[in-house]
């Protein structure tokens, strides 16, 4: 996908939920594709953005 394409989609409210970064199950690159091709009025991020309890253990960070 390119970084510079106009978002296909649009919503008035995303909801973006426990994405745990910080993790190496967070998959924040599915994330950064949703969000590239979409837009919306209003973004909403709840639940776990990063996940202090794994962080305690393992830190991970890919970028």
């Amino acid at each position: 996908m390119n970084a510079l394409s106009k978002p296909t989609t649009r919503y008035r409210a995303i909801f973006i939920s426990d994405i745990h970064m910080g993790t190496r199950r967070a998959q924040v690159s599915y994330l950064l594709d949703f969000l590239r091709v979409t837009e919306s009025d209003w973004l909403y991020i709840v639940g776990d953005l990063i996940d202090n309890w794994a962080l305690e253990k393992a830190w991970f960070w890919d970028q």
